[in-house]
């Protein structure tokens, strides 16, 4: 997962016209039955996919950033517009529970009402492989268990309400996540140094299915292991030719002129295979940037980071 800014989209003047006044109607409508109605009928939240995915670095789905693993994209709706399920899975480890919402429908309590005024609402749009969308994220949208507040309104300020799922779109979430030279999707931090931000990373792996894609998991373990090796062909490449410095490079002597620049080549292909990876553009950058995290090569730092 890395950050999308989806404060810097606007979806075209047609389309947001017709949100507008979707939503509009959604909240003159006198029950909940004849929104969810009105939204299977109105719903056009497919026609802005292509602007989305034009989006920098959006060009994938954004919870897994995988770009053939998981599907066709799908437009999912963050905040589920029908229907919230109550998230009750028992996680190893983990203590979670979501807190009961007031608007449980009476006749099924594991299901709430959902957001359904942000049906028509791009700001609540994510792009997402289909099987993510489908078979794991669904309709869970669990809230942290002792919060005191819950949008169950359209006048009420969602954004204040403290949310278990990771969001692409907000800056520091994905950071929350990160990776093993396996392919496993872990937490950043541990559960004895913050175990809300723990908890969050490992509802959202449960969640969005990370670990339980089979074609994910493998995809993820082929980029570190190419990641890798780049790495360490780089570093090996690094210092010989900084051997070669050392000795002092007898310019005059055109064989081992060329072959130095062979090797300088070779060392550009390398760094350049590396950025190539973790450009953020690239399908599982995250994965890529978590292995060149478990290096400390200065020139790391210098060729690759842009560090001082």
């Amino acid at each position: 997962m890395i950050f999308i800014d989806l404060d810097s989209f606007t979806p075209n003047d047609k389309w947001k016209k017709k949100a507008i006044k979707h939503t509009k109607n959604l909240v003159s409508l006198d029950s909940i039955e004849k929104c969810k109605d009105y939204i299977t009928l109105k719903g056009n939240w497919s026609k802005i996919k292509g602007e989305m995915l034009a989006l920098p670095n959006a060009n994938k789905c954004w919870f897994s950033e995988s770009i053939e693993n998981v599907s066709e994209y799908h437009v999912e709706h963050f905040r589920p517009k029908k229907e919230v399920i109550k998230f009750q899975v028992t996680i190893p480890n983990l203590v979670f529970q979501e807190k009961y919402r007031t608007d449980w429908i009476k006749e099924n309590k594991n299901v709430g009402l959902g957001y359904w005024w942000l049906a028509f609402n791009y700001k609540n749009y994510r792009i997402c492989g289909g099987i993510i969308n489908s078979s794991y994220k669904r309709n869970f949208f669990p809230i942290k268990f002792d919060s005191y507040f819950i949008a169950e309104k359209h006048t009420d300020n969602y954004e204040n309400e403290e949310i278990a799922l990771l969001d692409p779109t907000k800056k520091n979430d994905p950071e929350l996540l990160t990776f093993e030279s396996g392919g496993k999707a872990i937490a950043t931090y541990e559960s004895d140094t913050d175990l809300w931000k723990y908890t969050r990373a490992v509802v959202s792996i449960f969640i969005y299915g990370l670990n339980d894609i089979d074609d994910l998991k493998t995809a993820r373990q082929e980029k570190w292991g190419k990641c890798q090796k780049n790495i360490e062909n780089a570093n090996e490449i690094y210092n010989v030719i900084s051997e070669v410095l050392i000795k002092g490079l007898d310019l005059d002597n055109e064989k081992e002129f060329i072959m130095f620049e062979a090797l300088q080549k070779n060392l550009d292909e390398q760094y350049n295979n590396i950025r190539e990876a973790i450009n953020p553009k690239s399908a599982f950058s995250a994965v890529a940037m978590a292995c060149l995290k478990t290096y400390d090569y200065e020139w790391i730092k210098t060729e690759i980071l842009n560090l001082p």
